[in-house]
């Protein structure tokens, strides 16, 4: 049982697609008001669930491709373009990060943001790569640093919105919310006084 004031640990659930059979009512409601509202087909979203240690729902969160992040971000009007991924190697030649750089029409050096292999690739059993981790591993941690560079330059056009590379930010993300609102509650408590 979590003390007063304490936050519980989340973790990502399972992603569920528009299509699948146990998707909820207030689930589907979200990927198609989003869809419907940026003009996405809705089967280019899923969406996933933030869960507690005990299985509850705490938020959702909508997944999507690469390729959505940089039409809701050019649907802002500012973005420019973005970089070639630069990347810094390990002794073995194998990627240790990359970093993409964002640029915005209102911002000339842009945003860059590095993801780094160590925390972001999946692991199974025996710690190697999986799936595309495995055979495009310069390819996957490109699109998790632009994926980065996107959210951090367009904050309101993606917020809520990962790729499932980058979807361990989603947690990250949600504890930065509550550490924010919580910290803002305090401040009005103290000017009321």
């Amino acid at each position: 049982m979590l003390e007063e004031g304490e936050a519980p640990d989340l973790k990502v659930g399972l992603l569920k697609g528009p299509h699948d059979p146990d998707l909820t009512p207030e689930e589907r409601s979200l990927i198609l008001a989003f869809s419907e509202h940026h003009r996405i087909p809705s089967g280019d979203l899923r969406i996933a669930s933030l869960t507690d240690g005990t299985g509850e729902r705490q938020a959702m969160v909508l997944v999507a491709s690469l390729g959505v992040l940089r039409k809701l971000a050019a649907a802002t009007g500012k973005l420019s373009g973005t970089d070639p991924p630069l990347f810094e190697r390990d002794a073995m030649g194998l990627p240790a990060a990359a970093t993409v750089r964002v640029r915005r029409t209102d911002l000339p050096r842009g945003i860059a943001r590095t993801a780094f292999w160590h925390e972001r690739f999946p692991r199974v059993e025996q710690g190697e790569p999986a799936g595309r981790w495995a055979t495009e591993p310069d390819t996957m941690l490109a699109e998790v640093a632009e994926a980065l560079a996107l959210r951090l330059a367009f904050p309101s056009a993606l917020e809520g919105v990962y790729t499932e590379g980058d979807l361990s930010d989603a947690l990250k993300d949600r504890e930065l919310g509550r550490i924010r609102a919580e910290s803002e509650h305090r401040r009005l408590l103290e000017a009321l006084r």
